[in-house]
């Protein structure tokens, strides 16, 4: 079976690594040529590392390019990309800060410093920034921010607004391309409110556009579970399973198809 997508996927910094060169870019001024270029040198190059995966080495070059600007918004925001990479959720905190006081106004910023406090699992800050993000009228992807805080309502176990989020998410940004995200979601939501059929029918609409998931039919088959349609239960997990046994949904097929047999 071919994989397309297979990793557990809940929310969504919005933050997309391109192959960046920057050369006179920067929103503050530097002193001199020499030092822009430097600046720049070390900005891209930092840039590649993260895109890389490579997080540490990123936060190497983008401090000394600190150096060279150290009021420049996008710097601290990529400083806080690499520091939360690396699980330092206070420092990536502290520098996402920095970027939103330096340049506010930054509905992206917002959307990701409210991922890092879901990691903290200090929800009502994360609310807090999701609003912020999504009542901006120039950002383009208020369905990005709607989804995070669809996601952290259920985390707080308020299902009816968690959907509501949700709902609202898909209706803001109808073509964005995150709707398989966002059904999940509504499914998983649904299936924790006891309302199966609900779930069901938009975990099949999230499988419909990106049918290669295992969390997806992992929750399907927990659906199925749930109204006791054992056959097609055992159909999900075990689809869930082919698309990725090491994955931690793949794991959990296996733990309860096990349980069943």
């Amino acid at each position: 079976m071919k994989r397309i997508i297979s990793k557990h996927t809940t929310f969504i910094s919005a933050v997309i690594i391109t192959a960046v060169v920057i050369t006179s870019c920067t929103t503050v001024p530097i002193n001199s040529t020499s030092n822009k270029q430097k600046f720049s040198s070390h900005i891209n190059v930092g840039l590649a590392y993260l895109k890389s995966g490579q997080y540490t080495s990123a936060i190497r070059e983008f401090v000394k390019a600190e150096k060279f600007a150290p009021k420049d918004p996008d710097l601290h925001y990529y400083l806080g990309m690499s520091y939360n990479s690396i699980k330092r959720y206070d420092r990536a905190v502290a520098e996402l800060k920095k970027a939103i006081d330096l340049k506010p106004g930054s509905p992206s910023v917002h959307n990701y410093l409210g991922t890092v406090y879901i990691k903290k699992e200090l929800y009502d800050k994360a609310i807090k920034e999701f609003q912020i993000a999504a009542s901006d009228d120039l950002y383009e992807t208020p369905a990005i921010a709607l989804n995070n805080m669809g996601w952290v309502y259920y985390k707080k176990g308020d299902y009816k607004t968690a959907l509501l989020k949700y709902q609202k998410a898909l209706d803001r940004n109808p073509s964005t391309n995150i709707p398989f995200l966002i059904q999940k979601n509504m499914g998983v939501a649904y299936l924790a409110d006891n309302q199966i059929n609900n779930a069901i029918r938009h975990l099949k609409k999230s499988l419909r556009i990106a049918p290669y998931i295992a969390e997806t039919h992992y929750w399907l088959g927990m659906s199925y579970l749930k109204k006791k349609e054992y056959g097609k239960a055992v159909k999900e997990l075990r689809v869930a399973i082919e698309i990725d046994p090491e994955s931690e949904f793949g794991q959990k097929a296996k733990k309860r198809l096990d349980a069943l047999n």
